[in-house]
């Protein structure tokens, strides 16, 4: 539960940053409040973006806008998440059978995949 600012008026947690004024000095839609909540785990029905610390309503999850910012590999945390995981997980079999399936890495200066040094598996 959250008390409103100079109130007695408590509110669900999950009323706060909805776009819904519940308090009367509509401090439960101030950013601030919804962010710090947010990295402390207090908010579940938020998304907590891995490349930049930000917070996004679920709802803004794969809807064809990038609301977290990309990551170091040039994804967006809250798009595409299926090709995210499956491009960091993939099938022993996957290795060295002539597909790219992970994004390269930089290991000692060289940019590495799942088909580097797939000579050394023959």
């Amino acid at each position: 539960m959250y008390q409103c600012i100079n109130s007695s008026k408590c509110i669900s947690k999950h009323r706060i940053g909805d776009g819904l004024l519940d308090c009367d000095y509509g401090d439960d839609e101030q950013p601030s409040l919804h962010y710090d909540l947010c990295l402390k785990g207090e908010l579940t029905m938020v998304f907590k973006c891995t490349s930049t610390n930000k917070c996004i309503d679920y709802k803004k999850i794969d809807n064809s806008f990038c609301d977290c910012g990309c990551d170091e590999d040039g994804l967006c945390d809250d798009e595409y998440m299926f090709l995210k995981e499956a491009r960091r997980h993939i099938a022993f079999q996957a290795i060295c059978d002539g597909y790219t399936q992970l994004l390269p890495i930089t290991v000692d200066g060289r940019n590495e995949t799942d088909e580097t040094e797939c000579d050394l598996w023959q």
